[in-house]
């Protein structure tokens, strides 16, 4: 039985195209800053709220748990950054889902022995 995702890579290679996900390289970008700030500025936002509880409008009590949201949804989202960043896939390393380097030319269907310009990256 084949899974979708083999349907389509069999569909795109008949029409001559390249499938989709063997074309994308994963982000290399470090998301840990911004993931950083943007839980941080929650949990401010969380404690300021908190603090000025009684103060706030009849209207206004969502916005305690907007905040409890913001943080709750950051904290795993920061967690799985920095543990991306320990594996060092953030290296810039172009490769495709399969692990094999990505330089542009179409993907051979050949599978890789490990052996050096064979396609396979190895990481350090």
């Amino acid at each position: 039985m084949t899974g979708r995702g083999e349907h389509d890579d069999e569909r795109a290679r008949a029409r001559g195209r390249t499938p989709l996900h063997r074309i994308t390289a994963p982000l290399a970008t470090d998301p840990v800053g911004p993931l950083l700030v943007g839980t941080g500025l929650w949990l401010v936002a969380l404690v300021v709220l908190l603090a000025v509880g009684p103060r706030l409008p009849d209207d206004a009590g969502w916005w305690p748990s907007t905040a409890v949201a913001g943080v709750v949804a950051g904290l795993p989202a920061l967690a799985w950054a920095i543990a991306r960043r320990r594996r060092g896939q953030l290296s810039g390393d172009r490769v495709d889902a399969g692990g094999d380097e990505l330089d542009g030319s179409e993907p051979s269907s050949e599978p890789s022995s490990g052996s050096p310009g064979s396609g396979s990256v190895s990481r350090s």
